[in-house]
């Protein structure tokens, strides 16, 4: 893959509306407090060298293509840590791993404690039902699809800052179901960290 083709994204985006924020700037406008998912950090756009690397992890199980992707993303996240935080992978749902033979999230969550100071928390959320794949939906059908598909354990992310990793964050739809699932089981503040944005 190469490095000098990756579209990079230099700030987090908003979990509500998906456009930039600085961390150290003011309040953004649209952020609410009771909102599930705060902000989202990437590495870069959905295309070129950086899709073909999540499509070979994802699809093609070339699982040494994650410790890339985890050097990519972990510069993203590192500054917005604080001690204590959690990094809890998207679950897939039992069966759906079952076919695939492992959970992409997952793998990159184990790169990712090897360069971040961040406990992994592989139980903290479980995907209570088979969803429909996700790709070929509307951004209104997306979230209808997954929709109270997960559940989380309240004893694990209680009063902490959760960070939900996944590969792709495209309508998300995925992150914020998941988001609130963590929420609602008692976690302080949900953010996202995720390889790529689709464009778009």
């Amino acid at each position: 893959m190469c490095l000098r083709r990756v579209e990079r994204l230099s700030l987090p985006l908003c979990g509500i509306c998906g456009q930039p924020v600085d961390p150290a700037g003011p309040p953004h406008g649209c952020r609410r407090a009771s909102a599930a998912l705060t902000t989202i950090s990437a590495v870069g756009v959905y295309l070129g060298p950086l899709r073909e690397a999540v499509h070979a992890l994802k699809y093609h199980g070339r699982h040494g293509v994650a410790a890339t992707l985890a050097a990519l993303l972990a510069p993203a996240v590192a500054p917005l840590l604080q001690e204590g935080d959690l990094l809890v992978p998207v679950p897939l749902h039992p069966m759906r791993e079952r076919d695939r033979g492992y959970n992409q999230a997952t793998i990159l969550a184990s790169e990712l404690q090897y360069l971040l100071p961040v406990e992994v928390a592989p139980a903290a959320l479980r995907r209570t039902r088979a969803t429909a794949d996700q790709t070929a939906l509307t951004s209104v059908q997306r979230a209808a699809n997954v929709r109270g598909a997960f559940t989380a354990q309240a004893d694990v992310v209680t009063g902490q800052r959760v960070w939900l990793l996944d590969d792709v964050y495209t309508t998300g739809a995925t992150l914020r179901a998941a988001a609130w699932a963590l929420r609602v089981a008692g976690a302080r503040e949900v953010r996202g960290a995720v390889v790529a944005i689709a464009s778009g």
